[in-house]
């Protein structure tokens, strides 16, 4: 990793749903905090059998993201090496939908015209462990919720493969 005067850079991005750039400070050689702002899309499906009919009703959220970390990297050589990183990432739901065969409506119009209050602001705690190579940083991540989901009002698990770029 880029280590100049203790800082680097990251961008990182996932299933392309979720980007975030930011820095990270080295408090020493191995050990750094990270702070990122970035996109995160939240989305959910629900089967919805009535009597005569069914209904798959879909939900996204549209969110601002800041992740804030604490990782430790252990370098073999210049080029390549392993990383460690726990943190919170915080979340708000700028906007967002709810989807039927039918219709598709936001959720600002459900605010106003159905007196309905989304639940916007949200919190996952991240665990994550990869490979550094000649730059690019592969990870394996684990989150777990410390909110329900702005989607489906449920606390969702998830796993997800994250690939970044260190400048």
């Amino acid at each position: 990793m880029n280590k100049e005067n203790g800082y680097s850079s990251t961008f990182s991005i996932s299933a392309g749903v979720d980007a975030a750039i930011g820095a990270a400070y080295y408090f020493v050689d191995n050990i750094y905090a990270s702070a990122m702002i970035g996109y995160l899309q939240t989305s959910s499906s629900s089967y919805v059998n009535q009597i005569g009919s069914s209904t798959i009703v879909d939900v996204v959220a549209h969110n601002v993201q800041v992740p804030l970390e604490i990782g430790l990297d252990f370098p073999f050589n210049k080029w390549l090496g392993i990383v460690f990183e726990t943190g919170l990432t915080l979340y708000y739901a700028v906007s967002g939908y709810t989807k039927t065969d039918k219709e598709k409506i936001s959720f600002s119009k459900m605010e106003n015209d159905y007196n309905k209050k989304i639940k916007r602001f949200g919190a996952l705690y991240k665990l994550s462990a990869g490979l550094y190579l000649a730059g690019y940083r592969l990870q394996f991540v684990y989150g777990l919720p410390l909110t329900k989901s702005t989607t489906d009002g449920k606390k969702k698990y998830f796993w997800g493969i994250s690939l970044g770029a260190i400048l």
